[in-house]
């Protein structure tokens, strides 16, 4: 039986948030459903979706409108959560719009994400002036779109600009993560390069050359001993039992060199030498 495949690439949360009356609803109706009704209004929360493509890439949006209502406020913090993208919504219509109050729930519950800066009802008199408007689009540091759900203007653009700055991050995530796995690899690379070098002359990194004298005073004095550490030995420094051999010793005190605490370190290789009758304070 085939995998199944969802019929799109991406699905996307976009969350809706404003106070009440700011045109949230009638926005989501006529982006989600192509229809305009004078009168919107939502109780709690409600959501609808939009397929659509962008960039060779089948986008699924589920877009969530909230009430806006102090009274269910703990309701819309709620779906913050998981959200890809946010339309800090307000009335153009209107002079107060609550934008810094809603700016800052967004930043508390949903900080880093993508958010655009929506003025709805472009359509009505306008009582906020451009220049207010920009100052705040700036100082928020959103994407601004002007909108009118009834003369479907501005609609696809603000969903549409979200998106894109959805996939940019996107792509800048993907981007740095796999910087930072490269980066990953090459360091890896370089330490199984330097561990071959400790191996093969006994060298280590400056924070634990004392324990040079350490190393060369243990391989001499069993380098004549068929080249193996004794079992107690062997036991007591790696938990495990059975002889060890030189090669495979060097190699695992190379490797506890590299990824064990420094005072781990020492405290093994004094109590081991101290089995040995060697003298390791040096």
């Amino acid at each position: 039986m085939a995998a199944y495949r969802a019929p799109y690439d991406y699905l996307y949360k976009f969350l809706m948030v404003g106070s009440i009356g700011a045109g949230k609803s009638c926005l989501k109706n006529r982006f989600c459903k192509g229809t305009f009704e004078a009168s919107c209004s939502t109780v709690g929360v409600d959501f609808a979706l939009k397929t659509f493509n962008m960039n060779g890439e089948t986008i699924k949006a589920q877009v969530w409108d909230t009430t806006g209502q102090e009274r269910f406020g703990t309701i819309t913090h709620a779906y913050y959560r998981g959200a890809a993208g946010v339309l800090l919504c307000f009335d153009l219509s209107s002079e107060k719009h609550d934008v810094a109050k809603w700016n800052k729930d967004i930043q508390k519950h949903a900080k880093g994400i993508p958010v655009i800066l929506v003025g709805c009802k472009s359509d009505l008199e306008r009582k906020i002036s451009v220049e207010e408007i920009a100052t705040m689009s700036r100082e928020l540091g959103f994407a601004y779109v002007e909108t009118s759900s009834k003369n479907n203007s501005g609609v696809e653009e603000a969903f549409t600009k979200l998106t894109e700055e959805k996939i940019s991050r996107r792509a800048a995530e993907k981007a740095q993560k796999a910087a930072e796995e490269a980066a990953k690899k090459a360091a890896k690379a370089k330490e199984e390069e330097v561990k071959k070098k400790a191996i093969a002359d006994g060298s280590f990194p400056a924070d634990r050359t004392h324990l040079v004298p350490a190393l060369k005073a243990w391989r001499s004095l069993y380098e004549g001993v068929d080249g193996k550490i004794p079992a107690d030995v062997a036991k007591h420094f790696m938990d495990v039992p059975g002889e060890l051999t030189m090669e495979a010793w060097v190699g695992f005190f190379v490797d506890m060199n590299w990824n064990s605490d420094k005072d781990e370190v020492d405290g093994r290789i004094a109590a081991v030498s101290g089995m040995l009758g060697l003298d390791t304070d040096v």
